[in-house]
């Protein structure tokens, strides 16, 4: 429910991503209480260096990756952090208050999505500041966490298409089936 919430925000908006400094060290404490955690931390040269990697063995992998490097070209950064817990509770909402908190303070930034449903939170932050804009994506379940930030200029099919490379959740854009 909450990717399919989370997807249709995405569709509803296309921008240029170019984020101010967001501090996720706050997130740092997560990992030793979750069963696994992921970080990636790339700047446009890393971004560039990690798809120049990957190779394409058939046509449609090929137009994948083709795409990736197209978007990688106008990203200049990603930051990601996401966490999965083995119960409900090895993290509470407030955890997650330094992120809200930095984001509500950042000038030009504002909360375009909140949704809550059963125990699942998503939120989606846009900045604009002369042209560039910014996104920031938290998104929380009982026992998953994640926190996105993306900069430089992509579209939402691009970006939905980073999703399983170099640590970075599956951003689904369009509907999602129940038993996905």
């Amino acid at each position: 429910m909450m990717r399919r919430r989370l997807a249709i925000g995405l569709l509803a908006v296309s921008w240029s991503v170019s984020a101010q400094d967001i501090d996720l060290s706050s997130l740092d404490k997560l990992a030793s209480r979750a069963k696994s955690a992921n970080r990636v931390s790339l700047d446009r040269d890393q971004v560039v260096g990690a798809l120049s990697m990957l190779s394409g063995s058939d046509l449609e992998s090929k137009k994948n990756l083709d795409g990736l490097k197209r978007l990688a070209q106008n990203l200049s950064g990603v930051e990601v952090r996401s966490f999965e817990f083995e119960k409900k509770g090895q993290y509470s909402d407030s955890d997650l208050a330094g992120i809200r908190a930095q984001l509500a303070k950042l000038k030009n930034w504002s909360k375009i999505i909140d949704s809550k449903e059963d125990g699942e939170r998503s939120e989606i932050f846009m900045s604009s500041v002369e042209g560039h804009r910014g996104l920031a994506i938290i998104a929380a379940e009982e026992t998953e966490v994640s926190v996105v930030i993306l900069k430089g200029v992509a579209s939402l099919k691009e970006m939905g298409n980073l999703g399983g490379i170099m640590g970075l959740p599956h951003m689904s854009l369009g509907p999602v089936k129940k038993n996905e």
